[in-house]
């Protein structure tokens, strides 16, 4: 590669990295002004999460001896 193409391309690189840097400020200055009253304006509504547990499978004795059984999972 010889220096006046290398130079382009620097320059390239140094056009691009600016364009980023005004697009991440757009995005962030835009991303500023998101609030909930905005959020519902455009349709968006809170939810109420809903978890689920599951109880932990356990080793159940059988009889007095030394032979396990898992024990069922409760869904």
């Amino acid at each position: 590669m010889n220096i006046v193409e290398r130079r382009s391309l620097e320059t390239d690189a140094r056009a691009l990295s600016s364009e980023v840097r005004n697009l991440e400020l757009t995005y962030l200055s835009m991303s500023n002004s998101i609030d909930l009253s905005f959020s519902h304006s455009m349709g968006f509504r809170e939810t109420k999460a809903a978890f689920s547990t599951r109880k932990s499978l356990g080793l159940l004795p059988v009889g007095g001896s030394s032979t396990v059984k898992i024990a069922q999972n409760d869904l």
